[in-house]
């Protein structure tokens, strides 16, 4: 009997033993037996200490004692029973190791629950079903001012904390009965506002807790939103600014996203507010839709719109919006696409600018481009007639010039001297008269776009020598101009013919303009990439008011008025050194007169 009982006692993996009543082992089944290296409270300890603690407990004469051991990665419950029959003493255990695990749990969940409470942005106050408090956090008694922590609130009777805390808030008396108006209904209720004495705004929660459709408790929240509030009310007056602004703007303007759709629209994109309102969120086509209008302009816009997606640049077009047959508004429409910090599109901005007078203005212009064309080509068609015509009696009149000299040759001495003069006077007039022609003709080609270069190669030198004797030997005072050169001479490819022009007409102003003066200067400097040409003369001078105008057409100075020309020399020569791709500037004598210089290179 005793060995059966043995037997079943060691397939048992619920540890026994038996000890005497002075704590020594009587017996252990197998399950006892493996308590070998094992932990109680944390402490580590090996089998003879483990036997020699349970004789400690066992001599100690106590009734009943619970143990818990870890062992071999398990957990036992050890209960020492006395055996009143003989004072001797069993001990047998339970292994609890599930339990510990849920126990475990348990105490994560709750460390976790706990942190959650704690760090919550929200002042919690649970209570049960008897409004004893179950829980509560330090925010929920920062906000009431509580002069207590959590943990002591625990337990703490509620019933009457409705009276106490009314007066913290700006109507006690209606706070006092939504409190037992909630508590009676026992239906959620969330994101009520109150008000504070002190103008702060909170904002309430009310859960009610079912278990098993029996009610257990309820859970309130607390929130001061105030900040919130004002950031909103802040927000709310920001947008209503910039929306005021971009109402305002003479421009349609829209903002989508990136798949086409309408996030804002202004009053000058859609004035009507009612379909305005509804267009957020729509697309394009849901407007055409609505209005009836052809999907062909969708289409446009959308491949405007991709376009700006994929270059993630602007894009724009010209749209015609038919008012009637003979009438029309034209919009410049664009897509703006704006870029977060990666570069992604994140929103794009469609603006529309009416240019119908913008439109009405170019179409003006072109006619206006067209007419003063016809005006330009009728111009030049008569000043070719007109010369022509002029040159005509011009060759006649010095043709008959001539013919006269060669009579005079016959008449007395006394009549040849008299009709001599007058001769010399109607050729000067003459060639007077072909050279003012001549400019009036180069003008004219000018203005036309038909003044071209013949460019060839040419002795600059010899040329400038043989105008200045030229000019030199027709000036009545017998004055004759200083020519000056330096550097080493060079041929020069330009055209000769209009270099010839531009150099004569300073030339003969620097002589004209200083008559009975000192003769004028002519200095060539050859230098190694251009050329300069220096022309001084001490004459009258050009006025300070006057430079600006210096090469204008038709320009001439008020000190010049009493002396024969034009105002059309100056311009021409400005002309003509330019499109040789040089300058010519102007510069006060410093002894009286006027210093012209011309740049030009070599080729």
């Amino acid at each position: 009997m005793i060995q059966r009982l043995d037997r079943i006692l060691n397939v048992s993996s619920h540890p026994f033993a038996i000890f005497s009543a002075n704590g020594g082992l009587m017996y252990e089944n197998d399950a006892f037996k493996s308590f070998d290296d094992l932990y109680i409270d944390n402490k580590r300890l090996q089998r003879s200490e483990f036997l020699s603690l349970l004789s400690t407990v066992i001599c100690s004469n106590l009734t009943e004692e619970m143990l818990q051991i870890k062992t071999n990665d398990q957990y036992y419950e050890l209960k020492i029973e006395k055996d009143n029959l003989d004072n001797s003493f069993f001990v047998h255990g339970s292994n609890i190791s599930a339990q510990k695990v849920i126990e475990k749990k348990a105490r994560t969940i709750s460390n976790h629950l706990e942190i959650l409470i704690n760090n919550s942005e929200h002042c919690l106050l649970m209570e049960d079903e008897h409004r004893k408090i179950v829980f509560t956090n330090q925010k929920f008694c920062d906000l009431f001012n509580i002069p207590a922590t959590p943990e002591q609130m625990i337990g703490a009777d509620c019933s009457e904390s409705a009276e106490q805390s009314k007066h913290f808030f700006k109507n006690p008396t209606l706070f006092v009965e939504r409190i037992n108006e909630l508590l009676k209904n026992q239906e959620k209720k969330e994101n009520e506002i109150l008000e504070t004495a002190t103008n702060q705004t909170i904002e309430r929660n009310y859960f009610p807790v079912f278990i098993k459709n029996k009610y257990k408790g309820h859970l309130w929240t607390y929130k001061n939103i105030s900040a919130e509030i004002e950031l909103k009310k802040g927000l709310e007056i920001q947008r209503n600014f910039f929306e005021s602004i971009l109402h305002n703007i003479p421009a349609d303007i829209a903002v989508f996203d990136k798949d086409h759709t309408y996030l804002f629209v202004n009053k000058n994109g859609i004035q009507n507010n009612e379909i305005r309102e509804w267009m957020i969120g729509k697309r394009d086509e849901d407007y055409a839709i609505l209005k009836n209008r052809s999907l062909s302009m969708v289409q446009q816009r959308r491949e405007y719109f991709n376009e700006a997606l994929f270059t993630r640049t602007q894009s724009s077009w010209e749209d015609e919006i038919k008012i009637t047959e003979s009438e029309s508004k034209y919009v410049l429409r664009n897509y703006y696409p704006m870029l977060n910090d990666e570069g992604n599109v994140e929103l794009v901005i469609g603006y529309g600018i009416d240019i119908t007078n913008r439109k009405k203005v170019e179409k003006q212009i072109i006619s206006n481009l067209e007419k003063e064309k016809q005006l330009t080509e009728s111009k030049s068609n008569f000043i070719t007639t007109v010369s022509h015509e002029i040159r005509t009696p011009l060759s006649i009149i010095s043709l008959s010039a001539e013919a006269m000299q060669m009579y005079c040759l016959q008449l007395p001495e006394n009549l040849q001297q008299k009709f001599e003069g007058k001769l010399i006077q109607i050729e000067t007039e003459i060639e007077r008269l072909t050279n003012i022609i001549s400019e009036v003709i180069t003008i004219e080609k000018i203005e036309s776009g038909a003044f071209s270069l013949d460019k060839n190669k040419f002795d600059l030198k010899n040329l400038v020598h043989t105008l200045v004797e030229r000019q030199s030997k027709i000036q009545e005072d017998g004055r004759v101009a200083i020519l000056q050169i330096s550097g080493k001479p060079n041929d020069i490819l330009a055209d000769k013919l209009k270099i010839t022009i531009a150099i004569d007409n300073v030339l003969s102003n620097a002589f004209k303009y200083s008559s009975n003066m000192p003769p004028p200067i002519v200095v060539v400097s050859f230098k190694q990439k251009s050329i300069q040409i220096k022309i001084t003369d001490f004459g009258l001078g050009i006025p300070e008011p006057h430079r600006q105008k210096l090469f204008k057409i038709f320009e001439r100075a008020v000190n010049v008025a009493h002396i024969r020309g034009t105002g059309i020399g100056l311009f021409l020569v400005k002309q003509i050194i330019e499109l040789h791709n040089g300058n010519i500037t102007y510069s006060p004598n410093p002894k009286g007169g006027s210093i012209f210089t011309i740049n030009l290179s070599y080729k």
